[in-house]
């Protein structure tokens, strides 16, 4: 079944299928779309067990491959594959040890190297760590990407430090925490991390990065992603708060103290990051576009939930595409009774 649509005198026109602008003259505008039925639906972001529920501790902890903390760092030697890098730099103060990794000077395609002296398997291990302090950033052009390889052979897939980090925060240090999923990594076994700086036009970003580790416990993802064949369109995601509580702070999340790591939110369509941000307290979430639409505080616990709406048009994920919504705990949320997050939109048939 199809169906027609008629447009007068209409500044753009957005396609039903691919959700781009086929046009900005003003006159008729006609065209034919595949008919499509949707119908309401909603569902909680859940573990790879299939639990909706994040209050957990998922913080980082157990014994760290230390892969940078000052020049040298046991085990592991630095080094520019090109470009100009400081690997002992004492140009601002580090987020730890004496000594950080200053690529102010670094161009686009720069690339530092960090080879360990003998393989390491990360059966053990969970995730990567660090400090990026960004000086200056464009977040339309500029990308810093982490790979790891072996014996120069890249392994599993590269990733954006920017997707883990608040991009729009400069001049102080910010924790980055990647899954090694994010990376394709399992048990795979590696001697080599790989940083470069992309700068697709203008002047590169400037940035320092510090305390790099390969961890062995912490993080929890969570994810909601469409059935292969499926299409869902997210209109609003609602986080719910439950605590034993009857004061709400704004630069807390119920009763838990603002969060070092943050809850990390990304959309990802099409294998390409869409939307990443995080919030480490109730003031990160208003001022990210939430909306709190209920409060219940009672004599010895409170509900908080707070809907964040899609950015004007419906966030499509589709299935056969591999799009998802996730969210990353990395620190210690067990002291909430209660955190689930919700999308709710349509379903295509």
């Amino acid at each position: 079944m199809q169906r027609t649509r008629l447009e007068v005198n209409h500044g753009s026109l957005v396609d039903g299928t691919k959700g781009t602008v086929r046009g900005d003259q003003t006159g008729l505008i006609s065209y034919t779309a595949p008919y499509r039925d949707y119908s309401g639906a909603a569902a909680f972001v859940t573990d790879d067990n299939g639990s909706a529920e994040m209050a957990v501790d998922a913080s980082i902890s157990g014994t760290p491959e230390v892969v940078y903390l000052d020049e040298p760092t046991t085990n592991w030697t630095n080094s520019a594959l090109s470009g100009t890098w400081d690997f002992a730099s004492a140009a601002i103060t580090p987020q730890g040890g004496t000594e950080s990794i200053d690529a102010t000077a670094t161009v686009d395609g720069s690339i530092a190297q960090m080879e360990r002296s003998s393989s390491i398997s990360l059966s053990g291990f969970s995730l990567f760590s660090g400090y990026v302090y960004l000086t200056t950033w464009n977040a339309s052009r500029h990308d810093i990407s982490l790979e790891t390889r072996l014996a120069g052979v890249t392994i599993g897939n590269s990733v954006n430090i920017n997707d883990y980090v608040d991009t729009g925060i400069l001049n102080a240090w910010q924790p980055f925490v990647i899954p090694k999923e994010d990376l394709g990594l399992n048990g795979s076994t590696i001697d080599q991390l790989i940083f470069t700086t992309i700068s697709t036009s203008g002047q590169p970003p400037n940035y320092y990065l510090d305390t790099i580790n390969i961890e062995e416990t912490g993080s929890t993802s969570y994810t909601f992603a469409p059935a292969a064949g499926q299409v869902f369109e997210i209109d609003t995601v609602e986080f719910t708060f439950t605590d034993n509580i009857t004061l709400i702070e704004p630069q807390q999340i119920m009763g838990v103290s603002a969060l070092t790591n943050g809850i990390r939110v990304r959309t990802t369509t099409d294998g390409v990051t869409r939307f990443a941000g995080g919030i480490k307290t109730f003031a990160d979430f208003l001022g990210s576009g939430g909306n709190e639409v209920s409060r219940i505080v009672g004599a010895a616990d409170s509900v908080v939930k707070i809907t964040v709406p899609s950015p004007g048009v419906l966030i499509r994920l589709t299935g056969s595409l591999g799009d998802f919504y996730s969210i990353v705990i990395a620190d210690n949320l067990s002291a909430l009774t209660s955190f689930r997050v919700l999308v709710r939109g349509r379903l295509l048939k």
